[in-house]
């Protein structure tokens, strides 16, 4: 019989207090650490109870190792072991997203397993790690590679700790926030060629926490088709002397590249700390189209305006997380 699932998205990390996406592998902000404590008094409350936990699995990256070092200690003191695995990371190519070498997590980290992590981690971007990929497909067989994974095992109730994305268009299609959870079992298949699906227990429809929204998604929704379009973005530090000015160069994959209306403008999503603050920083955006390996430079297009604001899920404007770039083809 496959296991019950208890999936878990990490605590607040240091990149999510304020959607700064270029902290490189970041670990878990103060909030964070304290939702942790609520993770385990809430869910450690139901061990053995209700759950035989005989597994943590766990996202080869720092904010998650540290969620289930902090929230389930207790069973790792008691003999359970945590397995790190690439499969579960999480789903763009950003800097908070790609994990950090093995070695150093190995140190960092000696309680956890890290023997059964893919070595072509934490690659998302050559062809050795194309499954790794910010694509629909490569995520969506990620997802159902990682589900069969844990199909074939043999404990009883097995706990991962991931990402809200990878989990949300991957996985369940449900919404995770900060350290919460939710319970699954696999519904049954029917043949060798249906994909694996889960099926979630009614009593963590808003997390088991309460702390996450009761609505589902199509798996897959938001993911981009390919990455044959990438952004880059220039930044200009500048002093009171123009001529000192530190050149730094970022590269981010598009989030969101749809075509509009004529086929003659393109928007992409791009998160807001990439913006210029007044006065001390300047900045343009190129972009690039994938041939074989290599990126080369589209001409002819050029920004259209400053950008559109996205709004909350209330209509709100909060410039503090991202905003809508449009350019139009002028040949």
């Amino acid at each position: 019989m496959p296991p019950t699932i208890i999936l878990v998205r990490h605590a607040q990390a240091l990149h999510n207090v304020n959607q700064d996406y270029s902290i490189p592998d970041p670990e878990l902000s103060e909030l964070g650490r304290n939702q942790c404590n609520d993770l385990k008094a809430n869910l450690l409350g139901k061990i053995p109870g209700e759950f035989d936990v005989g597994l943590i699995v766990v996202s080869a990256m720092r904010r998650t190792i540290e969620t289930a070092l902090l929230a389930f200690g207790p069973l790792i003191e008691q003999g359970i072991p945590i397995q790190a695995h690439a499969g579960w990371q999480e789903n763009s190519a950003n800097l908070c997203d790609t994990g950090s070498p093995i070695p150093a997590l190995v140190a960092e980290f000696p309680q956890v397993d890290f023997s059964h992590v893919d070595p072509v981690f934490p690659d998302k971007t050559s062809p050795a790690g194309a499954k790794y990929a910010y694509t629909k497909q490569a995520i969506l067989a990620r997802g159902q590679s990682s589900l069969a994974d844990l199909y074939a095992r043999p404990e009883k109730v097995i706990i991962v700790v991931s990402h809200s994305s990878f989990l949300r268009q991957s996985v369940t299609g449900w919404w995770f926030f900060n350290a919460d959870y939710r319970v699954f079992d696999f519904e049954e298949k029917k043949s060798e060629d249906e994909p694996f699906r889960l099926k979630q227990w009614d009593q963590t429809l808003n997390g088991g926490l309460g702390w996450s929204w009761k609505e589902q998604v199509e798996l897959g929704s938001g993911l981009p088709e390919d990455l044959s379009l990438r952004a880059v973005l220039y930044f200009s530090k500048c002093g009171h002397d123009e001529h000192t000015c530190n050149e730094n160069r970022t590269i981010l994959p598009i989030w969101h590249s749809f075509i509009i209306s004529n086929s003659t403008s393109l928007c992409f999503f791009w998160p807001k700390f990439a913006f210029a603050q007044p006065g001390s920083w300047l900045y343009h955006v190129v972009l690039y189209k994938k041939h074989g390996h290599h990126y080369e430079h589209i001409t002819g297009w050029a920004e259209v305006d400053d950008g559109i604001w996205v709004t909350d899920r209330d209509g709100h404007t909060d410039e503090n997380i991202s905003k809508y770039l449009c350019f139009q083809n002028v040949r």
